[in-house]
């Protein structure tokens, strides 16, 4: 491998790596707004995300803990 292909290579294990970051932060920051809306009684705000129903279970059995 060429140095710069090296760096290229790099570059882009290290965006994957701040992008599964994120991707898990963003999680969290979902589940605390869901558990948030949960104690606060407000049932408008859904969460948009594909598996906010399993989410949605897990912070219930958590809560009722």
């Amino acid at each position: 491998m060429r140095r710069g292909e090296h760096d290229i290579h790099l570059a882009l294990r290290l965006d994957h790596h701040a992008g599964v970051f994120v991707v898990h932060a963003g999680a969290a920051i979902v589940a605390c707004l869901i558990a948030y809306t949960r104690v606060t009684g407000n049932e408008g705000t859904k969460p948009a995300r594909k598996h906010g129903s399993r989410l949605q279970h897990e912070i219930n059995n958590n809560i009722q803990k």
